[in-house]
């Protein structure tokens, strides 16, 4: 990703992950996580990598259908819920 680190410097080339040493990143995982901004919604799971959200995780009880879950997850990228948050997952 191109990063201008000063105003009239040049654009310098900034990895966000590093690929080849896994070692070197920072991973978490958070759950419950609220997001706000139109109608609040909250993920069961969220696992980050360098602080970049890049997982997302809805669990659900084992009577509930699968596409209930995956139209909930579905259902919060939409522009009146989270949108934004969702693009890097």
């Amino acid at each position: 990703m191109p990063v201008q680190i000063a105003a009239g410097r040049p654009f310098e080339p900034v990895h966000l992950i590093d690929w080849a040493r896994p070692e070197y990143n920072d991973f978490a995982l958070a759950e419950e996580v609220t997001l706000k901004g139109g109608y609040e919604r909250r993920p069961d799971l969220v696992i980050y990598l360098n602080g970049i959200a890049t997982v997302v995780i809805e669990l659900k009880r084992s009577p509930v259908e699968v596409a209930d879950g995956v139209r909930q997850l579905i259902t919060n990228q939409e522009p009146i819920f989270n949108m934004g948050f969702f693009s890097t997952v």
